[in-house]
C-alpha cells in the first residue's frame, strides 16, 4: 500500500497511482512531456525526502529516460534574445564564483546544470527552461552566501601605452591632442579600477570626460565587447550572455586604447585648447597622486613626459 505522502508524490508529476506510472513507463518517449517538469529533481530533493526510494527511483527513471531522449532526438528553438538578468546570471554563476556550477552546453541548443559539488540539478534544458533554472542557481547560490571572484579588467595597459605611441604623432593638432585625452582615461581606469566592484573612479581635473567614459565603459570594461560573426550571428545582447559559457571565450573582446580614443573623437569637437588644458592641469598639480601615476606609468612604458605637456 503507498502511503499518503507516496500518492501526493505521484499527483505532483500528474499520475493517478503508481499503476499509472509504471504503464506510463511502457508508453512511447514523446508522451512523457506532458508529465515532465524540468525542476523534478529538486522538487523530490526539497519535499519528498522521506518517501521510500521505490516510488521516487520509479519517477527518477521515467524523467531520466525522457531527458536521453530529449538529448538525442529534438533541439531546443533558438533565440536572438537574451535578458539582461539571464546575461548577469549567466556570468555569476559559470565564471565569477570562486566555486562555480557546471554548465554542459550541448550541440542541439539544450543545456544541463550541475551545482559546485557535482550533482546534477537540470538536464536537457530548452533556452527558456535554461533562463528559468539559473534563476534557481542563482538565487540558491545568493542565499548561501557564494564567494565571487574580483572583476579583471578588460583593458591591457600594455596595449594602451604601445598604440598610443604608435599614433601620438599621427594627424592633425587636434587629433594628437584627443589621443592624449584618450591616453590619460585609459590611464585613469587602470589606476583607479575597483575589482571588487567592477568600477574606477575618474580623475575631477578630466572634467566631463571621466564621467562620460565611465557611463559609456563600465559594462565593457568588466565583460569585453562582443563579437559579431557573419550575418548569420546572433545578437549583441545573446553573444553577451554566452560569453560567461563559451569555452573558448572568443565571443567578447577586450576594451582597447582605439575604442576609447574613437569615444574622445565622437564627443570632442577638436578640442585642442580643452586637452591642452586638462594635461596642464595634470601636470601642474605636481605632487598630486594623478600626476605621480601618470609619471610613473610613463616611465614604465618608455613614454617621454614632453609628448604629453608640448
Amino acid at each position: 500500500m503507498l502511503s499518503l505522502f507516496e500518492k501526493q508524490l505521484l499527483k505532483e508529476f500528474g499520475f493517478n497511482d503508481l499503476s499509472n506510472l509504471q504503464a506510463a513507463l511502457n508508453q512511447p518517449m514523446r508522451t512523457r512531456y506532458s508529465h515532465y517538469n524540468f525542476r523534478w529533481r529538486l522538487i523530490l530533493k526539497s519535499k519528498y525526502q522521506n518517501v521510500k526510494p521505490a516510488v521516487k527511483n520509479l519517477l527518477s527513471k521515467y524523467f531520466v529516460q525522457y531527458e536521453n531522449y530529449v538529448l538525442k532526438n529534438q533541439r531546443g528553438t533558438p533565440v536572438n534574445y537574451w535578458p539582461q538578468k539571464a546575461k548577469m546570471q549567466s556570468e555569476y554563476l559559470f565564471d565569477r564564483l570562486v566555486k562555480p556550477w557546471k554548465l554542459t552546453k550541448h550541440r542541439n541548443l539544450l543545456f544541463s546544470i550541475k551545482n559546485p559539488d557535482n550533482k546534477i540539478y537540470f538536464r536537457a534544458l530548452d533556452p527558456a527552461e535554461f533562463f528559468k533554472a539559473m534563476d534557481i542557481c542563482y538565487k540558491e547560490s545568493k542565499q548561501k552566501g557564494a564567494k565571487t571572484k574580483p572583476w579583471k579588467l578588460r583593458l591591457k595597459t600594455s596595449e594602451c601605452a604601445s598604440s598610443y605611441k604608435g599614433k601620438s604623432n599621427m594627424g592633425a593638432i587636434w587629433v594628437k591632442d584627443d589621443y592624449k585625452i584618450a591616453f590619460l582615461i585609459c590611464i585613469n581606469i587602470a589606476s583607479t579600477w575597483n575589482p571588487q566592484k567592477g568600477d574606477w573612479k575618474p580623475w575631477t581635473f578630466l572634467g566631463s570626460w571621466g564621467t562620460l567614459a565611465r557611463e559609456h565603459f563600465n559594462y565593457h570594461l568588466k565583460h569585453g565587447f562582443p563579437l559579431k560573426r557573419g550575418k548569420s550571428a546572433l545578437d549583441i545582447a545573446t553573444y553577451t550572455g554566452l560569453s560567461a559559457i563559451s569555452k573558448n571565450k572568443q565571443i567578447t573582446r577586450d576594451v582597447k586604447f582605439q575604442d576609447i580614443a574613437n569615444f574622445v573623437f565622437r564627443k570632442g569637437n577638436k578640442g585642442l585648447k580643452q586637452a591642452a588644458f586638462i594635461i596642464g592641469v595634470a601636470f601642474a598639480v605636481g605632487g598630486s597622486t594623478a600626476s605621480r601615476i601618470i609619471g610613473s606609468f610613463c616611465d614604465q612604458y618608455n613614454i617621454p613626459k614632453n609628448r604629453l605637456i608640448e
